[in-house]
């Protein structure tokens, strides 16, 4: 499948020769043998990270009241996130704008969210936020073990131990706009296996001045196991079904447009001790996915007339992923690959009904202990999919110096890549003249032969961490350079009906696209476990150079833009608790040539649980969403409403 690349080969032989008979070094610290199992899943440590990291732990996704992961992101530095409907989020990072989340890769307890053919991220076969233990946040395209998609960000998602997760818990929330959510979770044990099972209703309105109100419906199961002490097995089950209202544009004249979302997936990981230095993890899953919707717009022009629209999809993807890690006394060494086959079906999106993409992955990585406080990580990736003759490669390398016990250094370069979605390599997107006698008619028709993605990053950083741990701090700047990508522009028409004229939107790759500069800023104090605060800030410089009429979806158009998040909480001897997020956009401009001026957000929330009888706990919450007003989100018609919600809870 794959033919011979050197970087990769380069990358495999350095770990090889690692992996040899040890040999005395004088000069190397002298590695002291104790992996164990909950090393393969204790949190990463940002301060020996190969590249920029966020961990956003359990407290503070409680203390942002957030009801959604869009919600939570927002802390994250250089990041924003937007509804372009009230059903599904779009994410902004480093000057980078994300309609659809292509060049933003999802894992959800080592299962990918999506693959490099579909890569479209929705917010439906997402597990319930009460369940996700952390979140690991991987800014930029600095880890080459991640692949295709991972350019702009990379969201690991992790859910809590079945173990940690026994007993009942409840909630009900109802508030302003439809809020209406429902969740309980049981957890136990059956025999030596650990479980906990969760099942949430969700219900709002979505946006002001539209009409895209949702129902989501969630079941997610967690199994563990550790049939020895070498062995640890995990297995997740999820479902979810999402009724929605798909209000496209102001065009929209039919009474009906619904649609319905539905999901499931199964993932197994399995994770071996070999010995005290060397463990190998793998996982395999399956996902399914379908969304279908119905209906009519107004005409673009008279001589059109009135669009009927049936735009729905399908896919079906299994993968499986493994790696070995192999700790030696001179380095960490990371060796894996990925495999995925996707089938993709569609009778109104694509140049055929249905398509079946096959990707593969091998990866390297190393972390070179050169001394006791100096690290040196390099890695490698090849990658290649079933479309594409060209097999796209990403290689990273960064030093990692230790300044005494409180201060960290960081140097780095890294290349990312991305191969472009079935959809934009074969787009066909059809509707139906209703007053023409159903003749079928095309707005995005591809045209063009699309080369894979090409990004290059550089970034210097330093952290900070005192010695009672309760403060952290980071400090990074980078420049970002997109060499290819891939966008949409008008062309001309290759011979179908448009309702563009002349004109059909296509699918096209730009090279030398922009560059992105910008500085990012973060500060985590914890002086007491009743107190919580987070400060982050970026402000990014963006030079675009993309042809007008057209664009990348990754920068809108040259701007200078600035954002910044804190996030609070506070509890008190009573068990009342207070908490919530602020958060600032400036100048931020979206794709599609949308740019955000300003605005500010807050969010607030008061908690009071109540004496325990027994093991029984049960709290109450009042939560303000939106404090200042109404939030432009990515479309400038539409925006989030202020509201206020109110929670009861109780656990036993």
């Amino acid at each position: 499948m794959f033919q011979r690349s050197p970087t990769l080969f380069k990358c495999i032989g350095l770990t090889l020769a690692a992996m040899l008979p040890e040999v005395a070094h004088a000069d190397h610290h002298i590695y002291e043998a104790g992996l164990t199992l909950a090393d393969a899943t204790l949190p990463s440590n940002p301060r020996t990270s190969a590249t920029a990291l966020t961990v956003i732990d359990k407290q503070m996704i409680e203390a942002s009241g957030a009801r959604s992961i869009g919600e939570v992101l927002r802390i994250v530095p250089g990041v924003t996130t937007g509804y372009r409907f009230g059903h599904s989020f779009s994410i902004g990072s480093q000057g980078g704008a994300e309609e659809f989340a292509r060049r933003v890769l999802v894992q959800v307890d080592d299962r990918p969210l999506f693959t490099p053919s579909v890569g479209t991220l929705t917010s439906f076969n997402m597990v319930p936020l009460e369940d996700i233990e952390r979140i690991e946040v991987y800014r930029g395209p600095n880890h080459s073990e991640f692949g295709s998609n991972a350019m702009l960000l990379t969201i690991k998602i992790f859910t809590a131990y079945a173990a940690e997760r026994k007993g009942t818990s409840m909630s009900v929330r109802k508030g302003g706009m439809g809020i209406d959510d429902f969740y309980v979770q049981h957890g136990g044990s059956l025999g030596a296996v650990d479980f906990t099972a969760s099942y949430s209703n969700s219900s709002d309105t979505g946006l002001k001045h539209r009409e895209d109100s949702t129902n989501k419906k969630q079941l997610f199961v967690r199994a563990d196991l550790s049939p020895t002490t070498a062995d640890d097995i995990t297995i997740t089950f999820g479902a979810s079904d999402s009724r929605i209202d798909t209000w496209v544009s102001s065009n929209l004249t039919s009474d009906d447009h619904s649609g319905e979302d539905t999901s499931w997936f199964l993932s197994g990981s399995w994770t071996h001790m070999i010995d005290d230095s060397t463990y190998v993890s793998t996982n395999l899953s399956n996902t399914y996915y379908d969304r279908d919707t119905h209906y009519i717009t107004a005409p673009v022009n008279p001589q059109v007339g009135r669009l009927l629209w049936d735009v729905g999809y399908s896919y079906n993807s299994t993968s499986f992923a493994t790696k070995l890690v192999k700790n030696t006394s001179i380095a960490d060494l990371t060796f894996g690959m990925k495999l995925s086959s996707d089938i993709i079906k569609s009778d109104s999106m694509f140049k055929a009904d249905d398509f079946t993409a096959t990707n593969g992955a091998f990866f390297a990585n190393q972390a070179w202990k050169l001394t006791d406080t100096t690290t040196l990580h390099t890695g490698g990736m090849v990658e290649q999919s079933s479309g594409y003759g060209e097999k796209p490669q990403a290689y990273n390398i960064s030093l990692v110096q230790n300044i005494g016990n409180q201060n960290t250094v960081r140097i780095g370069y890294a290349t990312g890549s991305r191969f472009p979605l079935v959809y934009e390599q074969n787009s066909q997107r059809r509707a139906y003249l209703i007053d023409k006698g159903m003749t079928p008619v095309y707005d995005v028709y591809n045209t063009q032969k699309l080369d894979p993605e090409k990004m290059r990053s550089a970034e210097a950083a330093w952290m900070y961490e005192s010695l009672d741990k309760s403060m952290r701090t980071e400090l990074r700047v980078y420049m970002n350079k997109y060499d290819s990508m891939v966008g949409y522009a008008d062309v001309p028409n290759p011979g179908v009906i448009s309702q563009n004229g002349t004109k059909v939107s296509s699918a096209k790759s730009f090279s030398d696209t922009g560059v992105v500069k910008g500085v990012e800023a973060s500060i985590d104090w914890r002086p007491t476990s009743r107190f919580l605060m987070t400060v982050s800030g970026s402000y990014n410089d963006v030079d675009s150079y993309v042809e007008k009429g057209s664009f990348t979806s990754n920068i809108g158009e040259s701007a200078p833009s600035t954002i910044m998040a804190v996030l609070g909480q506070y509890s008190f001897d009573n068990n009342w608790t207070v908490g919530g997020m602020y958060n600032y956009v400036s100048s931020f401009a979206w794709s599609n040539g949308w740019e955000l001026d300003s605005q500010s957000s807050l969010d607030l929330f008061v908690e009071k649980c109540f004496g325990s009888v027994g093991n029984t706990k049960v709290c109450g919450k009042v939560a303000g969403q939106n404090l200042f007003g109404d939030q432009q989100n990515f479309r400038p018609e539409a925006s989030t409403p202020r509201t206020f919600w109110f929670e009861t809870s109780v656990k036993f």
